[in-house]
């Protein structure tokens, strides 16, 4: 490029215009190319391992002992240094600096909410095998020269640096302008990734084969320190803690937004892991017998893994029973610190500690969730979703004329929506299924509108043309009117069971027999209104998430090509009626208190999204109506879980002899 730019100078006035301005362009296109490429080298990396906080071993000589008899143990270099963060591994590492492959330092890392889950002597074993990736120099040289070479050119190939992420805030600052403006330069810096990822492959390949013949070593340092039984215990705990930490970091700013952060995540993430159904913790540990170890891949399989450990015959030396945390001095106050520390990373200036709520508070009120979703299976007799609207007779509640004909009136609609169950679960399986080819079939009318085809992969049904796809949508929308109708007299039978139970909770004779009466009675006005807002604003509900399902299929559509100005007109287009369908729920929800008044989350609409997206930012329209919707539904369903609740709870309290006994064939009682 030098070269080019120096010998063409010097013929520039030989040349024509033409020449001249061949060479201006190609100039400043090969310096932008230099700039891209170096801003693969100088950019930062987005922050990783939040929080860090350093271990002072004063404070906690029985770790920092326990650590050095561990790397004496496979003879390593004794960690001249400890970090605490929250997350799932035990990492040791060089100091960061150019020199430091070459030193004598080693530094480790420790997940707290791993050593929380584990014991004593499962960590012991994952301290020796990050140890011996380090025996002796060489060994140190080869695992930080190896990791890193490997690591850099995946960040720089697949990963967005501090620059590309600062990038992307701008061009969503700037609404549709902004993005427009910026998208040259972004599409330059998608190019100059691709020679890195050619590179990456390569760096991939190498790596791989040498960090697997290191990771077969290292193990057989941890089987013969923690033994095989330790060894695989340990795989398939991280399974479980990695997959608790995962959810809950999808969580967090919804919990911060409610006021409810957990103080202590560690002890949160294990209890989470503890509280995963027995069929998802099947469903996570036969990952281990599905994951084969790939030609491009740095390590082993846990199953590869487990096999190995399982088939060395030496004795190993460490034996307790005594959990990882008892190491610590207060491993309470280091993870309360840590957790704080990520935080404070996280959020930046959002991040109030106050907010925080204790980890046993969280975890009832999770169980007291869970409990109440069951009951609205039971309620329901395990037929309904939440792709239907429950209408109540009446959104307030006042006390009873008659308790004996409220009585009879919840045992008549009671014995309805027994009979009519079976019925119900198999229309809503095909109303659930017709729903689904009514938003596909949406998408393709949308998108072949715009000029784009359906791509096949992404669609149930194959859509050709125009003609097919509004076919294909006006029958499942007279499928969808046809089953609706046979579905609301189970529908409304269950509005007006939970109606009848929760005026019977009005009289102080029902009452009195009612654990927290009051606070039901309080609670259950709240949410009464607001299921009933819901339902009556269902059908602006369905077309925000239909409008919203074709505005995001021709952005997938458009993606990685140069939209005609068909494309941008549609989708502009689009984007303003999603945004005003969304403004306006948003209004009407803002009149709405929230149900939970001990969240402190304000309104409804407020609850389900602080702050309306920019109307101009297609990105911020598409995932703030995304997030809304989402968080609707969760409500909804939340809403009508803790109404079920407060219903069985009287219902528990009538007697046999205080119903009407009722047929299903017969009128209720007036």
């Amino acid at each position: 490029m030098l070269w080019y730019t120096v010998a063409g100078a010097g013929s520039l006035s030989e040349g024509g215009a033409a020449q001249a301005s061949i060479y201006v362009v190609t100039v400043v296109l090969g310096l932008l190319a230099a700039l891209l490429l170096a801003k693969t080298v100088v950019a930062p990396a987005p922050k990783a391992g939040q929080g860090a906080q350093v271990v002072d071993p004063a404070r906690e000589p029985l770790l920092v002992e326990f650590v050095e008899r561990i790397a004496k143990e496979v003879g390593a270099i004794a960690p001249s240094r400890i970090w605490l963060n929250c997350d799932i591994y035990v990492s040791a590492h060089p100091p960061k600096g150019w020199g430091s492959p070459f030193g004598r330092e080693l530094e480790l890392t420790l997940g707290l909410p791993l050593l929380a889950g584990i014991s004593l002597q499962e960590f012991g074993g994952s301290l020796a095998h990050e140890m011996a990736l380090f025996t002796g120099a060489s060994g140190k040289r080869r695992a930080y020269i190896i990791r890193t070479a490997s690591e850099w050119f995946q960040r720089i190939a697949m990963e967005r640096d501090a620059w590309d992420i600062a990038l992307f805030r701008a061009s969503r600052r700037f609404g549709s302008f902004g993005e427009a403006l910026l998208a040259p330069l972004r599409g330059c810096i998608w190019l100059t990734r691709r020679p890195a990822w050619c590179f990456m492959v390569v760096a991939h390949a190498l790596a791989g084969y040498l960090m697997r013949e290191m990771e077969r070593n290292a193990d057989r340092y941890q089987t013969r320190v923690s033994g095989a039984a330790a060894f695989e215990s340990l795989c398939k705990r991280r399974i479980l803690l990695q997959y608790a930490l995962r959810g809950t970091q999808s969580d967090l700013e919804m919990l911060r937004s409610g006021g409810s952060l957990p103080d202590n995540l560690p002890r949160f993430v294990v209890a989470t892991a503890a509280q995963q159904p027995a069929e998802v913790q099947q469903t996570l540990l036969e990952l281990i017998d599905r994951f084969q170890t790939g030609p491009l891949d740095p390590r082993l399989s846990d199953k590869e893994r487990i096999a190995a450990a399982r088939g060395e015959q030496t004795p190993f030396v460490l034996h307790s029973d005594l959990p990882a945390s008892a190491l610590f001095a207060d491993f309470e106050a280091s993870s309360r610190t840590a957790t704080l520390a990520y935080y404070a990373a996280l959020f930046g200036n959002q991040f109030n500690p106050s907010a925080l709520l204790p980890v046993e508070q969280l975890i009832d009120c999770r169980t007291m969730q869970e409990q109440a979703a069951e009951a609205r299976k039971r309620f329901f007799h395990d037929a309904f979703g939440l792709l239907r609207p429950i209408r109540l007779p009446s959104p307030t509640l006042s006390p009873p004329s008659s308790v004996q004909l409220v009585q009879a009136q919840l045992q008549y609609q009671r014995e309805q929506m027994r009979s009519l169950a079976a019925a119900y679960a198999a229309d809503y399986a095909l109303y659930a299924e017709a729903d689904n080819q009514y938003v596909e079939a949406s998408r393709a009318v949308a998108l072949l509108k715009a000029g784009l085809a359906p791509r096949a992969d992404l669609f149930s049904i194959s859509f050709v043309s125009l003609h097919q796809a509004s076919d294909v949508r006006k029958s499942c929308g007279e499928t969808l009117a046809r089953l609706a109708s046979r579905m609301e007299s189970f529908e409304w039978a269950a509005g007006q069971r939970i109606h009848a139970a929760l005026t019977l909770l009005q009289s102080p004779e029902v009452a009195a027999k009612v654990a927290d009466a009051k606070l039901k009675r309080q609670e259950c006005e709240r949410l009464l209104g607001v299921v009933s807002s819901l339902a009556g604003n269902w059908e602006d509900i369905c077309r925000l998430r239909t409008d919203h399902a074709r505005l995001t299929g021709i952005v997938e559509h458009a993606r990685g090509s140069s939209p005609g100005p068909t494309v941008l007109q549609e989708l502009q287009r689009r984007a303003g009626r999603v945004f005003r369908e969304l403004q306006h729920l948003h209004r009407l929800l803002d009149h709405l208190d929230y149900p939970f008044p001990d969240e402190h989350r304000g309104t409804v609409a407020r609850a389900l999204l602080p702050t309306l997206p920019p109307p101009g930012s297609l990105q911020a329209v598409i995932s703030r109506s995304q997030e809304f919707l989402d968080n609707l539904i969760s409500l909804y369903g939340r809403c009508l879980d803790q109404l079920c609740v407060s219903a069985e709870a009287v219902e528990a309290t009538l007697s046999p002899s205080a119903t009407v006994a009722t047929t299903a064939g017969q009128n209720p009682p007036a």
